[in-house]
């Protein structure tokens, strides 16, 4: 009789463990995700996008029945696998593009200007609505570099955010979603699509390399990501090397990773999968189309001692 009240005293025992394990678990995962918003501080040398993330849908800031009405568009832009791009005829500045010499990559925030970093520009302390577009301004630092290195033309992130706003609904003071910056390089000339995040990494390299650049959402979410910093960044890629499956990566918000080459399977390991998209791939540009043509420069920057990349 005693072995047997041991027995149902020892069982109760390990129930009890269980269950305090359980509900310590539970209390340490809510405090984790009440404090997630007061935890994201950018290291030294980083300006990045705001805490809140890039946007994946419109932001909220409109009345319910208009926003109800850009969420619907939002919602009918599917994510499609890329086939093979037709071949067009493009500026040999976009079908020549294989040396990081021609890739632009704009920084977004005021340290980077302060510190007189190549690339970087006055346009991180501009104001928008009371709010900095160092702030939220990846995005469009992303889409400015795609068009200034993959065409015959110009402009800077400020110019780009001029160009979203009146072209692609884009309501500003904010970071830019998927659906306002697609339609935005549309309009800029640039066919591309955007997408989920693919099971397979060997798909993932095929659009990687079918494309001419891509639009990454990236975030801290996955432990093997590179960027532990951020709970959502737009960064850019450009130059795929199959051989050593590396990508040239831009990341307009860290002096560290501009201007890099990277392991293509760490920026796997870093799109962010709790958006509704993770990737804008470029697959091509027809100056037919291009609705911009830009050739003005807002701001000041930074340009590489050895000047701008050749506008052809």
């Amino acid at each position: 009789m005693k072995e047997r009240n041991g027995s149902i005293i020892k069982g109760i025992f390990a129930i009890l463990i269980i269950v305090i394990t359980i509900f310590s678990g539970l209390f340490i995962e809510k405090v984790r995700l009440v404090n997630r918003g007061e935890m994201f501080a950018a290291p030294a040398g980083v300006t990045s996008c705001a805490a809140s993330g890039a946007a994946s849908k419109p932001a909220a800031q409109y009345g319910p029945e208009e926003q109800k009405k850009i969420e619907n568009n939002y919602d009918r832009i599917k994510s499609v696998r890329i086939s093979n791009p037709k071949p067009v005829n493009t500026p040999a500045s976009s079908a020549g593009v294989d040396k990081p010499d021609r890739i632009v990559s704009y920084f977004q925030g005021s340290a980077s200007w302060r510190s007189g970093l190549a690339w970087s520009g006055d346009w991180g302390e501009k104001r928008y609505h009371n709010k900095k577009f160092g702030a939220f301004g990846c995005g469009l630092c992303a889409m400015a570099n795609i068009y200034a290195s993959l065409t015959p033309f110009n402009g800077s992130p400020l110019d780009m955010y001029q160009f979203a706003k009146e072209n692609s609904g884009y309501k500003g003071a904010g970071a830019i979603d998927w659906w306002n910056m697609e339609t935005a390089l549309e309009k800029a000339g640039f066919i591309c699509e955007t997408g989920k995040k693919p099971k397979d990494y060997k798909e993932f390299q095929r659009i990687v390399r079918r494309s001419k650049a891509m639009i990454i959402l990236v975030s801290r979410d996955n432990k093997k990501s590179m960027w532990k910093e951020t709970t959502g960044h737009y960064a850019a890629l450009f130059l795929y090397d199959s051989a050593s499956d590396k990508v040239f990566l831009t990341d307009s918000g860290s002096y560290d990773r501009n201007r890099k080459w990277v392991p293509l399977k760490k920026i796997y390991h870093s799109l962010k999968t709790k958006s509704d998209r993770q990737y804008l791939a470029v697959t091509s540009y027809r100056k037919k189309n291009d609705l911009w043509r830009n050739t003005e420069f807002t701001g000041t920057c930074n340009f590489p001692s050895d000047g701008r990349p050749e506008q052809q």
